[in-house]
């Protein structure tokens, strides 16, 4: 007897957790920054900086020259479909990406175009 109170008390609790888990993943809203598709293109572009809108960076005590943080960049596509299109970057400096950029840098930027409306840079 004690054993089917047990099975019953398990399969009522797994019930109770299911029911709960289906509950929040309905409730949870699901952001799309854009649809993938099969006609989705990637390609790395040459770029440079027409702005630097701010920055949030840190020295390195014990590696000068060393930054960590972002800067807030504005860029000029210069090659590829989006040439002369002026879009927002986040410039990440880090350990292994530490490359501090000004306006007139040039650099490579990934896009990657899901269609004509969709793109990240």
């Amino acid at each position: 007897m004690k054993t089917g109170i047990r099975w019953t008390a398990a399969v009522l609790v797994l019930a109770v957790y299911a029911a709960a888990a289906l509950w929040f993943a309905v409730q949870t809203p699901v952001y799309r920054l854009y649809r993938s598709s099969g006609a989705a293109h990637v390609s790395y572009e040459r770029a440079l900086v027409v702005a630097v809108k701010g920055e949030s960076l840190e020295a390195d005590s014990d590696h000068p020259g060393l930054f960590s943080g972002f800067q807030d960049l504005d860029v000029r596509i210069l090659t590829g479909p989006q040439t002369g299109q002026v879009t927002a970057v986040r410039n990440f400096l880090n350990y292994t990406t530490n490359y501090r950029l000004s306006t007139g840098s040039q650099l490579v930027v990934h896009v990657d175009s899901a269609d004509a409306d969709h793109q990240t840079v």
